[in-house]
């Protein structure tokens, strides 16, 4: 249909009136200078332009105009008694507003369907964020994690470069929920979740994946990367830690670092997790970097 073809942006009604009228004006004397020679349907144009670009009144407006501009030129041609000029242009000023406000409405609900996909994509992507975000620390989830580590294992076999993955967990921290509260244990894990988001690259990428379980993946890590930021976080910790006495509250780290990634997600979990427990099992509090 032609108002779909038209400009999707509203414009003011007094400016298009201002151009609108002149040009039924000058549709007016190009119908009269014709004679015989049907015109009426120029008219089409400044109506359906006015209701699309402005809405029901404009439209209405143009449409008398329209109207108004037609019967004059028949009285002044005068080929046909008064009695028919008016009523062949009742007949068409009645077909002038009916089309404005047709076209009018239909622009108004193409623009509340517009507004309402609109909310509904905004919806679903909120949706889709919440399905991939930790609620509580705002950190990416175990489901975004893994696919994220999944794009990087393909862009490493195909590209190189060398990935290491962290699994941290909380030592005592069931010791803050009893001692300060839940309010405070989820206090605690936001703001681990903060020291661990400040300890490495904007590339790298922090996750939790359980109660007071967290994952790092570092992209492309040095030699010395790992114990560096293994280093870092355990300082960290320590001075959160000192906030909660008598908790024994702290981090133990497992590092597993990979030359040549394996391809498979779950192994590298595994790896960084079991050299997580095997250094706890030797002591809380410290990190081990394991070399694969």
């Amino acid at each position: 249909m032609a108002p779909l073809a038209l400009s999707t942006r509203r414009v003011s009604p007094p400016i298009l009136l201002a151009v609108a009228l002149p040009l039924i004006a000058l549709v007016g004397v190009v119908d009269w200078a014709t004679g015989p020679v049907a015109m009426s349907l120029l008219y089409y144009i400044p109506i359906v332009a006015a209701a699309w670009l402005t809405g029901v009144l404009p439209g209405t407006v143009t449409a008398l105009a329209s109207g108004v501009s037609l019967t004059t030129v028949a009285l002044l041609q005068a080929q046909q008694p008064t009695s028919i000029i008016y009523w062949n242009s009742f007949t068409r000023i009645v077909t002038f507003v009916a089309l404005g406000v047709f076209v009018a409405l239909i622009r108004r609900d193409r623009d509340q369907l517009d507004e309402l996909n609109g909310r509904l994509n905004a919806a679903l992507a909120n949706e889709a964020g919440l399905a991939r975000t930790d609620a509580l620390t705002g950190l990416a989830n175990g489901r975004a994690f893994r696919e994220t580590l999944s794009r990087e294992l393909l862009r490493s076999k195909r590209e190189g470069g060398a990935i290491a993955v962290a699994y941290l967990d909380l030592d005592n921290f069931k010791r803050i929920n009893d001692a300060f509260g839940h309010d405070e244990g989820d206090r605690v894990l936001r703001r681990t979740a903060g020291v661990l988001t400040e300890s490495v690259r904007a590339i790298d990428l922090v996750a939790r994946i359980g109660g007071d379980e967290f994952v790092v993946a570092i992209v492309n890590p040095g030699e010395t990367t790992c114990d560096t930021v293994g280093s870092r976080i355990l300082e960290k910790i320590q001075v959160l830690a000192a906030e909660y006495p008598g908790t024994d509250f702290g981090a133990t780290i497992g590092f597993a670092s990979f030359h040549v990634p394996p391809s498979d997600v779950e192994v590298l979990l595994k790896l960084a997790d079991d050299a997580m427990y095997e250094v706890k099992a030797q002591g809380k509090g410290r990190f081990v970097v394991a070399h694969c």
